[in-house]
């Protein structure tokens, strides 16, 4: 099955609150007429008491979500009794794939930032509200950063690299050609055909799936240890949901060994956790 990463921690100067705070810490002590001459005129001047003002900026947006749609497993149980010239109880079971679609959502983004300015015309003070407040680091501190974590990133993105190399070594090997034939290692690329197959795992292919997957479960688990140990929130969360769908792949793994499933419904579930995999994916990476 295909990896889906998100080293998010290599890239630098991501917008945070933080980074937007010390934008706004830069203008301490400046005078208000350099604020106005780079961020524009107000949206709101309010006059205080002392001869001082507060001078408000404010910002909205729309962003909207959603609207991809997955499909799920529905397996319905039948039974009942043939008649004929031989009587008897039958029973079996059928999947079919129910499209899901997430709706479309608004989220609104906004931010107010004040600014205090004393009697003299001096920014003396800051302060901000909303969901939207959120800056780079300058080029100075993002440059600062680099240097002082270039050997580091370097050494992460050689280590993520070496882990995402054993994905296709395992995917080109040999040996495990009886099963890649009816059941590619890269879910992306299982065909129409593979996926209406009625034929059910071999024993050959029984001997293979087992190596398999204790291969690329060994290197999905070394990933995660890596992403937990350097990773960013996101890629730590990725390595927690991966964690989570492993006993449902366990679980449609071990009914193809059994001969539960067919090669078909086997490819058909495969295909349903790439694009459950990837929505999780669009969800992870959304502002």
């Amino acid at each position: 099955m295909r990896s889906y990463i998100f080293i998010l921690l290599l890239l630098a100067g991501c917008a945070t609150t933080a980074g937007y705070e010390k934008v706004l810490s830069s203008w301490i002590g400046q005078n208000a007429d350099h604020l106005i001459s780079n961020w524009g005129a107000p949206a709101n001047i309010t006059q205080l008491s002392d001869g001082g003002k507060v001078l408000e900026y404010s910002n909205r947006r729309n962003v909207q979500i959603g609207g991809y749609t997955t499909t799920t497993p529905v397996t319905t149980q039948h039974n009942g009794m043939i008649t004929g010239d031989v009587n008897a109880m039958y029973n079996g079971t059928s999947t079919t794939y129910v499209p899901t679609t997430t709706p479309v959502q608004n989220i609104v983004l906004q931010c107010v930032t004040r600014f205090t300015v004393n009697a003299q015309g001096t920014i003396t003070n800051w302060a901000w509200q909303g969901n939207d407040c959120k800056a780079k680091d300058s080029v100075q501190q993002t440059q600062a950063t680099t240097e002082k974590n270039g050997k580091t990133r370097a050494e992460n993105i050689e280590t993520l690299n070496r882990i995402n190399a054993k994905f296709k070594v395992v995917c080109d090997n040999p040996e495990y050609a009886p099963l890649f034939s009816v059941s590619p290692c890269d879910s992306t690329k299982i065909t129409i055909a593979q996926e209406v197959d009625n034929n059910k795992i071999t024993k050959e292919q029984k001997n293979i799936i087992l190596k398999w997957r204790s291969e690329m479960n060994a290197i999905i688990d070394e990933r995660n240890a890596f992403f937990r140990s350097v990773g960013s929130p996101v890629d730590k969360r990725w390595a927690d949901y991966m964690d989570s769908i492993q006993p449902e792949i366990d679980k449609y793994n071990l009914d193809f060994y059994n001969g539960i499933i067919t090669v078909g419904q086997y490819n058909q579930l495969r295909k349903e956790f790439a694009a459950k995999m990837i929505a999780e994916q669009r969800k992870m990476n959304q502002p």
